[in-house]
């Protein structure tokens, strides 16, 4: 549920006439007006000390009229309530953290005024428990900045880190086909160098068959040459009439 905001609620500086309420001087009587405000306040979710503030009233003012008004949590104990040293320690250490009287409260299980009468019983002045409390809501508003900021970098960051491996996978797969591409031309290489070498080998026995058939045409070529060296010998014999 959205909260209310004070100016809805009717709470102004300008509303408050009456100077002792102005400068937050101690007052008793609770006005109609006031009674109303500070039902719609806790009926809006504000917190006790955001109240106290809103109506310029001390804290423990306002725990006990909540009281009264029968507006206090359902967490409230017996007034015999025996506190456990547990219990004490709690608030001795939670409460100069800063951490709210109502957040102890809750997990004590008790009252927010039995917890804010302990404090004061164990010497935290009431000013000083809320202005810890504030401190404590400031630290805490500027450490869920700092989470969110952190929040925003760590989600640009997975954005950048995601884009890189779209990227990466995009040439990564461009490499594989490139790789593929690489194999197959391997592939057809080897497939042309076996070729070559087969026509090779038959070009080599081809030479071989022709140097052998020059071979024989020359022993050939001798024996027509002898021949017709016999022949012009005849001739010769035959013109001179020697025959």
């Amino acid at each position: 549920m959205q909260k209310l905001t004070k100016q809805e609620v009717g709470i102004s500086k300008e509303n408050i006439t009456d100077t002792s309420i102005k400068n937050n001087q101690t007052r008793t009587s609770w006005g109609d007006r006031e009674l109303k405000q500070l039902k719609l306040l806790k009926d809006a979710g504000y917190t006790n000390y955001e109240i106290a503030e809103a109506l310029n009233r001390p804290l423990n003012s306002i725990l006990s009229r909540l009281y009264r008004e029968s507006l206090t949590s359902n967490r409230t104990r017996s007034r015999g309530h025996i506190w456990t040293s547990e219990e004490l320690d709690a608030v001795k250490v939670k409460v100069p953290l800063g951490i709210t009287i109502s957040e102890i409260a809750e997990e004590l299980e008790l009252s927010d005024s039995q917890v804010f009468q302990k404090a004061i019983h164990l010497g935290f002045g009431s000013h000083e428990i809320m202005t810890k409390a504030k401190k404590f809501r400031k630290d805490t508003g500027i450490l869920q900045d700092e989470v969110a900021s952190l929040k925003v970098l760590v989600s640009r960051q997975e954005k950048y880190i995601k884009n890189k491996d779209e990227k990466i996978n995009i040439l990564t797969n461009r490499t594989l086909k490139q790789e593929n591409a690489i194999r197959e031309k391997d592939k057809n290489i080897k497939s042309l160098t076996n070729k070559i070498l087969k026509y090779s080998k038959r070009v080599d026995i081809l030479v071989d068959k022709i140097t052998s058939r020059d071979k024989q045409i020359d022993i050939l070529v001798d024996k027509i040459t002898s021949r017709d060296k016999q022949i012009d010998i005849l001739v010769d014999k035959i013109t001179s009439g020697k025959v």
